[in-house]
């Protein structure tokens, strides 16, 4: 890990030199965003790595989940540092399609770092109003979301109840509606299959308990919103799925 937190030093620190490199050819609201937010995002990747570090290092986890856990932080990392890369190239740039496209570029990173640099973007009274609005809108979706942007879910229902496929079906439109951002579809499921995932016993949001946690607790708090008058309950699952796959599950029964 120690090699991972290296590299990603390296990285940052190229980054900064072409940034100070290219300032001048920069609107000064963006050169001045460059040097508020970049030590935040640096922050938020590098203190990924480091705790993803010490948790293989506390736990003594198994070799081969301790390499499985280095690949998914180095992807990560550079996920994080190209999206950063292309943000400021397109948020700098006098056309509004690529300041646009620099703005939602926002939801694939960090939600913090994310939300941060679309308030500071929104509330700059130099920007144009056209721009200011959609930086908003980037906002308080990356807030109303977090961590789900990054997810798809799955709203799962009984074949042979025809009302909860209609219940599923209002359910995912109020998810679109109210949270955009968010990847949702239904999925019909035969009673066979249930039985083999173990049946349902109410409304439930099954998650991988290693990996998951947040993006579920998130979920349920988006579920309260949409949802007041039904109860969805976590339920941690043990499931051979790979991680990259991002999948939360909803199980409707009522």
């Amino acid at each position: 890990m120690e090699e991972d937190t290296n590299r990603l030093e390296i990285r940052i620190l190229r980054l900064e030199d072409k940034l100070l490199k290219g300032e001048a050819r920069r609107p000064t609201f963006f050169s001045v965003l460059e040097k508020l937010f970049l030590p935040a995002a640096v922050a938020a990747v590098g203190l990924g790595v480091s705790l993803a570090g010490h948790q293989v290092a506390k736990g003594q986890l198994a070799l081969a989940e301790a390499q499985e856990k280095r690949v998914t932080v180095e992807a990560q990392t550079d996920i994080h540092l190209k999206a950063l890369e292309t943000f400021y190239q397109y948020i700098s740039s006098s056309e509004p399609e690529k300041q646009k496209t620099a703005l939602y570029l926002l939801t694939a990173m960090d939600p913090d770092v994310g939300q941060r640099l679309a308030r500071a973007v929104a509330v700059n009274p130099t920007v144009s109003l056209e721009m200011r609005q959609v930086a908003d809108k980037v906002s308080r979706s990356i807030a109303l979301v977090g961590p789900l942007i990054n997810y798809r879910i799955v709203i799962y229902f009984s074949e042979a109840q025809a009302q909860q496929k209609e219940r599923a079906e209002k359910l995912l439109k109020s998810l679109v509606d109210y949270a955009p951002l968010v990847s949702v579809s239904t999925r019909g499921a035969t009673d066979t299959q249930l039985k083999n995932w173990v049946y349902p016993k109410g409304n439930e949001i099954r998650y991988d308990p290693l990996y998951e946690n947040e993006a579920a607790e998130q979920l349920q708090t988006l579920l309260r919103t949409v949802l007041p008058k039904k109860t969805f309950t976590l339920l941690p699952t043990s499931t051979e799925r790979r991680r990259t796959e991002n999948v939360l599950s909803i199980f409707l029964v009522d």
